[in-house]
């Protein structure tokens, strides 16, 4: 067989199907060991090869410890979403996240495959000996149903099995596992517990259990399933406490208790040098990670609801995941990349229209699809307003029909209004003030018929900001930050309201959005202490802090509108702490790395705020002056904007003013 099989030097065992703490030579293997290989064993039944190959055996071992195998949505689109989610947790890296044994593996499976079916094999079941083979003998009954098309139309049988008996609104927290050697950890597992349940009770949209009715099952081997039933409850938490060097590890685990199905497992890391902030810190980013979790697994829930064709369900799926994928891409400046994935998203969405006559989902989607492609366009080809154009126009479409559908539709109102005000924003749009207009009556229709749309909210500060009502748009993105229970755009409102705290100068409040907004990956927010410093900071220290910061964010995927403004802002620093020269010459070398004119006209708005800060006010002016000729609808922003507030009383500037009114 090749290296396929078990070679010398390396740990006993076949390489593609190793678990990765067999492959690192640990000794201490159990059960959960042998659930990974039959999750490689299921993998490979799925997609024709298996999880991790390579030219060597080490290799493939170093895979399996180090990496993350390929969505098998991704390379098979008919598979369904839930038994993607039953191998990823096979096929977790720790053997606490998969399931404890081959029995768990099956019922896993047993509960998600049609009830005619299931009651065939679990009828066979009491026959059997081997739990393995379970699994093995429902893993051929689910293919050969989809084989059949017997899970193509949702029928009573399917409306019965998916019906939850508790919502996925009702939780319990269960007490988090010590799995330190000696215990030390108890007090911060048990704390831990009590405060996630304190955080998430006054949460109007959950039902908490309390500390007293989770207390009988702590330390018990009982299966969420049952929990869930005992306490009827839709969602079960659970979680461990481990030390890992010199820092401490948690691990979450969601279960749909109706189903028994897990729901996006995660881990959460934290420094135990600082023994009083730690248990803040972990309990702050594990509120924020359960809320956007459990956001994310109850919208899911809904909108499956809606879908009344399976395969239609599945192919938005696979579809959102595309979405996903290409927004990171888009993100990382791959915007070649990015624009195909949107395609291929595009597509599949297209093809659950047509499934689906009546589910709107698919329709809103391809929506959202089109806003995300026009920002891709704007970025990837600067000077050409075409393909940016046709994309919104791409976009309007979809919003539509969606309202011819559904006439006043909320999600469709906001869809649209949310593409009214991009195109408005970076399309060149000649009637602004009309289809600013058309954009604030959409939003606000669409908040006033549901408030709980964050998307609209955080349109619709712009859009006030747009009209000249900052008092309104603040207001908007409070109800945005409110709206948002779940965090599924927390680092959304934060970025805007960040944004708006610095155009006003009003520092204290950008710091605490800038702090807050830490625990996220978002392109607005990952320069915001860079900005602070360039706005406020005066001393050799502030500068050595920038330069340190520019360093960490170069270091991230790149997104080239960004690299100079960066260097712009380190800019700033070093005027601030006297250094006129200094700042002249790497405002000179940040102008030498851009190639594209878009981008050196933006600039120019950047260097009159440096020469601001310098006290080069004729200078200053004369930058805006041009760049006011060449884009005229941003001088509100400007004239109002706090970077040029020295500027004020200066005859050149009041001049413009004058011109411009």
């Amino acid at each position: 067989a090749g290296d396929t099989m078990t070679a010398s030097g390396v740990v006993v065992g076949t390489p593609q199907y190793m678990s990765p703490e067999q492959g690192s030579g640990e000794h201490d293997l159990d059960a959960r060991s042998d659930v990974y290989s039959l999750g490689c064993v299921l993998y490979e039944m799925l997609s024709g090869e298996p999880p991790f190959t390579g030219r060597t055996a080490q290799a493939v071992i170093a895979r399996h410890i180090g990496e993350h195998p390929p969505s098998l949505t991704v390379i098979r689109t008919a598979l369904p979403s839930w038994l993607e989610r039953i191998v990823q947790t096979a096929l977790a890296k720790s053997p606490a996240d998969r399931f404890p044994t081959a029995e768990a593996f099956s019922q896993a499976l047993a509960a998600c495959v049609e009830p005619s079916v299931r009651r065939r094999f679990i009828a066979r079941r009491r026959r059997w000996i081997n739990p393995a083979a379970t699994v093995a003998a429902i893993i051929a009954a689910v293919l050969v149903a989809r084989e059949l098309n017997l899970r193509v139309e949702r029928g009573p049988a399917r409306a019965e099995l998916a019906a939850p008996a508790s919502p996925p609104t009702s939780i319990a927290v269960l007490y988090f596992e010590d799995r330190s050697s000696d215990g030390s950890l108890s007090e911060l597992a048990n704390g831990l517990t009590d405060e996630l349940i304190d955080r998430l009770s006054p949460v109007a949209e959950l039902e908490v259990r309390s500390p007293l009715a989770v207390r009988p099952y702590r330390d018990q081997p009982v299966g969420e399933d049952s929990i869930g039933r005992a306490l009827k409850v839709g969602t079960v938490i659970s979680g461990s406490v481990e030390p890992v060097g010199d820092s401490v590890q948690v691990r979450v685990r969601l279960v749909d208790a109706v189903k028994n199905e897990p729901v996006n497992p995660f881990t959460v890391v934290g420094s135990s040098e600082h023994p009083l902030e730690l248990r803040e810190q972990l309990t702050t980013e594990l509120e924020a990670r359960l809320r956007t979790v459990l956001g994310e697994h109850i919208e899911l829930l809904r909108l499956e609801n809606e879908a009344t064709n399976d395969e239609a369900w599945q192919l938005y799926q696979n579809a959102k995941e595309l979405k996903d994928q290409a927004r990171v891409l888009d993100w990382q400046a791959a915007y070649a990349a990015a624009w195909s994935t949107y395609n291929r998203a595009d597509s599949l969405l297209e093809e659950a229209e047509r499934l689906d006559h009546e589910w709107m989902g698919p329709t809103l989607l391809r929506g959202w699809i089109a806003a995300s492609q026009a920002l891709v366009a704007i970025s990837s080809e600067p000077d050409s307003i075409e393909r940016f154009n046709d994309c919104i126009a791409t976009g309007l479409a979809h919003a539509e029909r969606a309202l011819q559908s559904r006439p006043g539709d909320p999600k469709a109102l906001e869809l649209r209004g949310y593409i009214r005000l991009r195109h408005l924003k970076l399309g060149r749009h000649p009637q602004g003030d009309t289809l600013l207009d058309a954009a604030y009556r959409d939003l606000l229709a669409a908040t006033t018929s549901d408030p709980s749309l964050v998307r609209a909210w955080l349109a619709l500060s712009e859009v006030y900001d747009l009209r000249g009502s900052p008092v309104e748009a603040d207001l908007a993105l409070e109800n945005a930050a409110e709206a948002d229970v779940f965090a599924l755009a927390t680092e959304a409102w934060l970025a805007g309201a960040f944004g708006n705290a610095i155009d006003r100068g009003d520092y204290g409040n950008a710091r605490e959005r800038c702090a807050a907004g830490q625990l996220y990956d978002h392109p607005g927010l990952r320069e915001c202490e860079l900005m602070l410093i360039a706005y406020t900071g005066d001393s050799d220290a502030d500068v050595q802090r920038a330069w340190s910061l520019l360093a960490r964010l170069d270091s991230l995927p790149p997104h080239e509108t960004l690299l100079p403004h960066r260097h712009y802002l380190v800019a700033a620093v070093l005027a601030r702490a006297g250094r006129p020269d200094s700042a002249f010459r790497v405002m000179e070398r940040a102008r030498e790395q851009v190639a594209d004119e878009r981008t050196l006209t933006t600039l120019m708005v950047m260097e009159a705020w440096v020469r601001t800060v310098i006290g080069d006010f004729d200078g200053a002016v004369q930058l805006l002056d041009a760049y006011l000729h060449l884009k005229p609808e941003e001088f509100d922003d400007i004239v109002g904007h706090s970077a040029f507030q020295a500027l004020r009383d200066h005859p050149g500037f009041q001049a413009l003013v004058e011109t411009a009114q």
